[in-house]
């Protein structure tokens, strides 16, 4: 494994080699049908939090490919029990758990009256629209009314946060919050449904390194302004939902598209973390959009979510530029929502142009009714899709796929398992285009007049790169569409293509269960072969992602191993 460069994010040195962990993958299974990890031991993924004084649980490892943010994430309001950390123009007061606050806020036995910063003992009514640096403010109860527009004039020496106590004690807020002003942290913080939290420009507001974790929310709204891009925002660990959309299965009825997100990415905003978070439940996307943004919206960290049962997509990204995906898992996508098809991640124009410089890499998609990985509508720049384990993509005709690709310019496809999909990869287009295709392993269709490829445009022949990519049907031959259908012998003897590719058993170690890590005496062992792309990726990021599923840093042995897993 290559050593990480370094950048001006702090990396963890443990990144690469602790995952195996903290991505729930089980030492090389992936999660089972319920969404849940088959181990999760050291997992955050969905919890919403539960630690009551910091953000982090020691040294954070962020996702496979993600850089750490430099704020937002470890940061502990315990930082003000060291008197010399505080504002001296503060009063700090201690709380039940032996923190300190500098506002006490409380809709039981307060007044406003003469009373700017409360106590718990007289408690302020009202939250306060300014905030100084080094403020804490303790939130209890229930705040309402009309919007809520807080300024937070803090700074990197002197963070605030607005808070309730802990986990167990988050107070409910029954207003449209919006935050101005850095470095600030909202935590243990309950956001009525129908009440956004909104990162969002108002009167030519500026908003940087501000985070929002270990809450329970209905939506977050992210965009800045011509004027000011809104930087460097975390959303951690939190549990958003908006219960707008009742998933009842592939049955679900359909209802008018109405773009109501989870997490909502507009323009003139970047580095931003979308982290850990369980998103669910939601009529739109539970995270994207970018629509109209022309990559004013740029440097977005997707990573280690839950995504799931929405009424559109679980990743919907358009005019966006730098954009990771890593270590989601998405599933229960049946598209009831006019907007949707089922798909569970798509990536396409809007209304302009469409993502560029796109990684989607080491997620888990399954259980969605037409597309793991949806690429279209003229999208122009590389997609690379790298890692990722799409399973049990289907539908009651017979015609979903895992991934789906039209009218794309260069589809990169490295290292995947697709595994029992109706089909495995549909690629068409009617101008030259590249598919790089190296690595893959895909077995196991369901529809036995579906393809484990088709890429029947000859725009896409000439240039492809199809090599040591393993195909399996179980009782019969590997089913390619390449102008005719062919098997692998077939196609490396009519086209000269897929070099070094095989047609065998995988031999998985166990797929009914999950685990798609190579079993004793597969062919896919040592028959891969090393992309370049690895090393295009830290040299944009200066994150190293030469891992597989797991973690596990790769090659290991005499050469990389087709599929998501390197064989130990």
């Amino acid at each position: 494994m290559k050593n990480k460069a370094e950048t001006n994010f702090r990396i963890s040195a443990i990144v690469l080699l602790s995952l195996a962990t903290l991505c729930g993958c089980g030492g090389g299974s992936s999660s089972s049908d319920d969404g849940a990890s088959s181990t999760s031991s050291g997992s955050t993924s969905g919890s919403g939090g539960s630690g009551s004084s910091s953000g982090g649980q020691g040294s954070y490892v962020p996702p496979i490919g993600i850089p750490a943010p430099g704020f937002g994430i470890e940061e502990s309001y315990r930082m003000y029990d060291d008197a010399a950390a505080r504002n001296p123009a503060l009063t700090y007061s201690q709380n039940s758990e032996g923190g300190y606050y500098t506002h006490y806020i409380s809709d039981t036995g307060c007044t406003d009256s003469s009373n700017p910063y409360g106590t718990v003992t007289t408690p302020r009514c009202s939250v306060p629209t300014t905030i100084e640096e080094g403020s804490v403010v303790e939130v209890h109860g229930t705040t309402d009314g009309g919007q809520l527009i807080m300024t937070f004039n803090c700074t990197t020496a002197r963070p605030c946060w607005f808070r309730g106590l802990d986990a167990a004690h988050r107070p409910l807020v029954r207003r449209e919050t919006i935050v101005k002003g850095g470095y600030v942290i909202l935590e243990h913080l309950h956001f009525d449904q129908g009440d956004n939290l909104g990162l969002r420009a108002h009167s030519s507001s500026t908003l940087h390194h501000a985070a929002v974790r270990d809450s329970e929310l209905a939506q977050v709204n992210i965009s800045g302004h011509a004027g000011y891009s809104f930087n460097n925002i975390v959303v951690y660990r939190n549990d958003i939902h908006l219960d707008n959309f009742v998933n009842t299965g592939a049955s679900s009825p359909e209802f008018p598209e109405n773009d109501t997100h989870g997490v909502a990415t507009g323009s003139y905003s970047d580095h931003v973390w979308i982290l850990d978070n369980d998103i669910h439940d939601v009529a739109g996307d539970a995270v994207g959009n970018a629509h109209g943004a022309n990559y004013t919206a740029h440097h977005y960290y997707i990573g280690r979510n839950r995504l799931h049962d929405t009424g559109e997509n679980s990743v919907d990204f358009k005019e966006i530029e730098y954009l990771v995906v890593s270590q989601n898992k998405a599933y229960r996508e049946y598209g009831p929502s006019s907007g949707s098809d089922g798909a569970a991640m798509v990536f396409h124009y809007g209304p302009s142009v469409a993502p560029k410089n796109a990684w989607i890499i080491f997620n888990e998609i399954y259980d969605c009714a037409d597309t793991g990985i949806q690429i279209g509508g003229d999208v122009t720049d590389p997609i690379y899709v790298i890692g990722n384990v799409i399973r049990g993509i289907s539908n009651a005709s017979g015609n979903a796929y895992a991934i789906r690709s039209w009218g794309a310019a260069d589809v990169h496809l490295i290292g995947n398992v697709l595994y029992d999909n109706d089909g495995g990869i549909d690629i068409t287009g009617s101008s030259p285009n590249v598919l790089n295709m190296v690595d893959n392993i895909v077995a196991g269709i369901r529809n036995a007049s579906a393809y484990h490829l088709i890429a029947a445009d000859t725009a896409y022949h000439a240039s492809a790169v199809l090599t040591n990519n393993l195909f399996h049907q179980s009782g019969g031959a590997a089913r390619i569409h390449w102008g005719a259908v062919y098997d692998v012998a077939g196609l490396q003897g009519n086209t000269g293509k897929c070099a070094g590719c095989i047609e065998g058993d995988p031999r998985f170690a166990n797929p009914a269960g999950g685990d798609f890590s190579l079993g004793v005496g597969s062919p896919a062992i040592d028959a891969g072969i090393a992309s370049p792309l690895y090393d295009q990726y830290q040299q944009t990021f200066g994150v190293a992602i030469q891992v597989d599923f797991s973690g596990t840093p790769r090659p290991v042995g005499a050469g990389w191993d087709m599929g998501a897993f390197e064989r130990q």
